[in-house]
């Protein structure tokens, strides 16, 4: 077992601004960007206490007691194209779990002058970071209020208690602006592969969790030996919760046990080549203070009470015993029945009390069975597009503490198991298609935020893109969002429901904020057991791209296209509604709109 523990203050590297969010990012021609820094001409701070004070040669600072602010300059450059972004850097050396504010100011203050009571006047907010962590750079977006050619005073305020460097001093602050030509992106792409050396060797396996329709026995026939045809081909991993999905309550009583459904659900993984894995998630509800010998599948989310915490382990430890082909445990389900409103957070004090109880019963049994959590939502979409929290840079400062509060108190871990949404279901913002398409590489950015936490192997235990009318389309934004988890190093990632439920959409959603995409039709009705297009896409990766393979540096002509290469095959992502023309190891492909295609050089 790997060592999970770390110090509080090893969580500082975290949010560190990464110059490039793809460790293997195409590089792209057509509308290009170029980039342009501008360094602050004049910066102080002043303070309240001190209002005659003037501080022009020391660090940047904004307090809330005695209150402190810093003022910076900038004359904005002027570049090729239209202004596409511009971003305040900042390298902090202090820790501010809540962020600081940046605010436009008047220009009529001068630095060797500058004072509490010469201040400039402050306007409206243009910008708020996320918590920022000392000896790191921090990043903040204020495009919006950023004029090119002009020269422009901003104010950071609104923090408890913060440092920053000054242009006095190394790292000083600057202004990075990206311009974009308008150029539009080419539709004769090329693609290529530098088989010089290997860039690095695949971690990733991909596998599903079974729902409730998933394979069920009493389908049809046909319909199910094409499922498990798919099954077999798409899954190295196959999670089995320990009731539900599939699995009768397994200890409908204290002291009563019925395994056969989750009997039934093993076999059946076992049957298809996958590698099963339990979720000790869903408590019988005797254990959650309901009646012993009832099951109200209703309050299935809903977490055991401390007093039964032993009685939970006790059946952990029992499965464990039952099912020694079983070598993986996955404690919980997205901390579901947790949350704690004096916490305004998922309690992760009495999470991890559970998980310690179970991690304990399991290596009781077994110690080198591997067992993995806190199944954490990681919150935060990346994309800055509205004022609202799930709109934020993941990870919010509550899934950091409870993250760093589980690794600092588990008995142990082997893995750390999390979920994530491209966009949550809170989330209201109507991003176009072309917008959630620009939202996948932050699955490969949080992959290396978490890894700065933890050195444990990282499973995405749920991963979804959003729910479309086009079922393509939705199968490349998981190709896309599969590429970057991998090239991250990522260890595992699974796909919820596999099996497209009776009654849902086209686009196999239930209700229309579901995110769903299905590998499969429905094996309950005749004809059914059909391939969808995520299928293809989990297949690939499981036959490609899997644990051990090499992968092959790769860059493309045009943004709109990601490529992943091992040494034969080249996996090709049109994230875009064009036809694209591919020229790729001599050849030249056609990739309809949102196309997903495996292309062999060797065939």
């Amino acid at each position: 077992m790997q060592n999970h523990r770390r110090h509080a203050a090893s969580i500082a590297l975290v949010l560190a601004v990464v110059a490039s969010v793809l460790a293997f990012a195409p590089t792209t021609s057509g509308a290009a960007t170029q980039t342009v820094t501008a360094y602050a001409t004049a910066d102080g701070r002043v303070s309240s206490r001190y209002p005659n004070a003037n501080y022009s040669s020391s660090a940047l600072h904004a307090a809330a007691s005695p209150v402190e602010v810093s003022y910076l300059r900038f004359d904005v450059p002027t570049g090729s194209g239209t202004l596409a972004s511009a971003k305040l850097r900042l390298y902090a050396t202090s820790n501010e779990p809540g962020g600081v504010d940046v605010r436009a100011a008047g220009n009529s203050w001068s630095e060797s002058t500058l004072t509490w009571r010469r201040r400039s006047s402050t306007n409206g907010l243009v910008g708020r970071s996320t918590p920022i962590f000392r000896n790191t750079w921090v990043e903040i977006d204020i495009t919006d209020d950023v004029v090119v050619g002009t020269t422009q005073s901003f104010v950071l305020n609104g923090a408890d208690d913060v440092w920053f460097r000054s242009s006095e001093q190394t790292n000083p602050p600057r202004l990075v602006l990206e311009f974009d030509d308008g150029a539009p992106e080419p539709t004769d792409v090329t693609v290529s592969v530098d088989r010089s050396s290997r860039q690095m060797t695949s971690s990733m396996a991909v596998g599903t969790t079974l729902n409730r329709f998933t394979l069920r026995p009493d389908g049809d026939p046909a319909a199910i030996a094409r499922g498990e045809d798919m099954q077999r081909k798409s899954a190295v991993f196959q999670i089995q919760p320990v009731m539900g999905n599939g699995a009768r309550n397994p200890n409908p009583s204290p002291g009563v046990y019925d395994w056969e459904s989750l009997d039934d659900q093993i076999a059946q993984i076992e049957r298809t080549g996958g590698i099963p894995v339990i979720n000790m998630w869903g408590a019988p509800d005797w254990m959650k203070g309901g009646q012993p010998g009832e099951t109200e599948w209703g309050l299935q989310e809903v977490a055991p009470l401390p007093e039964y915490y032993d009685d939970f382990a006790e059946l952990a430890r029992r499965v464990a015993i039952r099912y020694p082909q079983v070598r993986h445990y996955i404690v919980w389900n997205e901390t579901k029945g947790l949350w704690n409103r004096d916490l305004a957070n998922y309690d992760y004090v009495e999470y991890t009390r559970m998980y310690n109880k179970i991690y304990d019963a399991l290596k009781m049994v077994d110690s080198s069975i591997a067992v993995g959590g806190p199944y954490l939502v990681i919150e935060g979409t990346g994309s800055l597009a509205d004022n609202k929290i799930f709109t934020r840079e993941p990870l919010l400062e509550r899934n950091l503490t409870f993250l760093q509060y589980w690794l600092d108190h588990a008995r142990g871990a082997d893995f750390l198991a999390v979920d994530r949404k491209i966009a949550q279901r809170k989330d209201e913002y109507p991003y176009s298609r072309d917008e959630l398409m620009a939202l996948t590489p932050w699955f490969a950015e949080v992959n290396r935020r978490l890894q700065q936490v933890t050195s444990l192997p990282i499973w995405w235990t749920e991963t979804y893109f959003r729910c479309d009318t086009n079922p393509q389309f939705m199968a490349a934004g998981l190709a896309s969002m599969l590429r970057h988890q991998l090239i991250a190093g990522s260890a595992v990632s699974l796909r919820w429901s596999p099996e497209r439920q009776p009654g849902a959409d086209e686009a196999g959603c239930v209700y229309p904020a579901d995110d769903m995409q299905n590998l499969w039709t429905s094996t309950q009705v005749p004809g059914g057991g059909q391939p969808l297009p995520a299928f293809e896409v989990y297949e690939a990766f499981k036959r490609n791209f899997g644990p051990g393979r090499s992968i092959y540096e790769t860059t493309t002509t045009s943004t709109n296209l990601e490529a992943l290469a091992n040494w034969s095959v080249t996996l090709l992502v049109n994230k875009s509604p064009q036809t694209l023309t591919v020229r790729i190891d001599g050849d030249v492909l056609t990739l309809p709109p949102y196309d997903v295609m495996v292309h062999d050089r060797n065939a």
